[in-house]
């Protein structure tokens, strides 16, 4: 497409020096920054970013409900917004997962990491052959049909399931969503693998996406540091720590979190990779109630050695 061709979008005027962050190539223009909006753009909207004087910096979202009033879709005039834009943007990062999935022997990931990969407020984790889609922006909610458009086109075999249920969304004037897209429902609980772990992930009530996929690395470094060690597993969720410190060689592990739920999904983690249960424990209480009590029965005793707190003693709260 060439220029002459180009849609016409309305134009986000900077204050003179404030685009500094841009010719750095921030994706973000914060409202402090913006002196005018010339022309009419509804909430998510496309549009041009110049300065002061009517250069042109970038192509972005804009968004008059929040702090940043616009994200950066691209900093290439010559790049228009739409379904082929969102394709080349999802094959480059699949370039790069490819290559990481094969060498850690990885089903599951993080496709998309919003502004690392080039779509601001678009998060898109993967798990087997389920896209778990989240939209936090209004850019990215203005582009929904055209992301997954763009998805049908670079995963055909892929089941499409929305978890834009997170509360930032409002702070963009827009209303929480949850729900299958394209294909078939995830199971309540699908079993993934991570280096050499078999997981359970609740795809459609979990935290986040279903599971913190962002903490791969450190769940594998934890087993270089535990070996015939207790390990006391705070905020565990599902356990994925738990098991990672079992299989690298762990006396005993203790996960403590607030939902029972998520503590008997990590009961069936160590259980479906075959570990020994009766090194692994779990505390239904909070974490700093759990702490207290522990500090409290190491000044009460005679011995260094860590105990399992007895969670009967501590009030829920």
């Amino acid at each position: 497409m060439t220029e002459s061709t180009f849609p016409q979008y309305p134009r986000l005027v900077l204050s003179k020096g404030r685009e500094k962050s841009l010719l750095r190539r921030h994706p973000w223009v914060f409202s402090g920054a913006v002196s005018r909006l010339e022309g009419k753009a509804n909430l998510g909207e496309t549009i041009d970013i110049v300065d002061h004087q009517g250069r042109w910096l970038a192509r972005g979202a804009w968004s008059p409900a929040s702090q940043i009033r616009a994200r950066v879709w691209t900093f290439d005039k010559a790049e228009s917004i739409d379904i082929a834009f969102f394709t080349r943007r999802l094959r480059q990062a699949q370039q790069w997962r490819d290559w990481l999935a094969k060498k850690d022997g990885l089903d599951s990931y993080r496709l998309i990491a919003g502004e690392s990969d080039g779509l601001p407020g678009v998060t898109i984790d993967r798990f087997g052959h389920f896209l778990v889609l989240q939209l936090l922006s209004a850019g990215a909610e203005y582009q929904r049909a055209a992301l997954i458009s763009a998805l049908q086109t670079c995963y055909p075999d892929c089941a499409i399931y929305d978890r834009s249920d997170v509360a930032v969304r409002k702070k963009e004037g827009m209303a929480l969503t949850q729900g299958p897209v394209t294909g078939e429902l995830p199971p309540a609980l699908l079993p993934i693998e991570e280096h050499g772990m078999k997981l359970l992930v609740d795809i459609q009530g979990g935290h986040k996406t279903g599971y913190y996929l962002d903490q791969r690395d450190s769940r594998l470094a934890t087993r270089r540091y535990v070996e015939n060690q207790r390990v006391l597993n705070c905020f565990s969720y599902t356990g994925g720590f738990a098991v990672s410190a079992l299989m690298g060689g762990c006396r005993q592990v203790v996960s403590v979190d607030t939902s029972q739920d998520a503590l008997d999904i990590a009961r069936q983690n160590v259980e479906l990779n075959q570990l020994d249960l009766s090194k692994a424990n779990s505390c239904a209480m909070t974490c700093l109630s759990c702490c207290a009590l522990t500090v409290n029965t190491a000044k009460n005793s005679t011995s260094s050695s860590w105990t399992r707190p007895n969670s009967s003693k501590i009030k829920a709260s």
